[in-house]
């Protein structure tokens, strides 16, 4: 599998990529404890 995203002299150009957060940072600060899905197009 590969991501659907570019490298150019500028950096890397992502088609789509998202983080979604199950757990809120507001309720929960500790980072440790979050619940997070990652989220990446990948290419043709």
């Amino acid at each position: 599998m590969r991501w659907d995203r570019t490298v150019e002299a500028d950096g890397e150009h992502w088609a789509a990529r998202l983080e979604i957060y199950r757990t809120n940072p507001r309720i929960e600060p500790d980072a440790n404890n979050w619940d997070t899905d990652l989220c990446f197009r990948l290419a043709d």
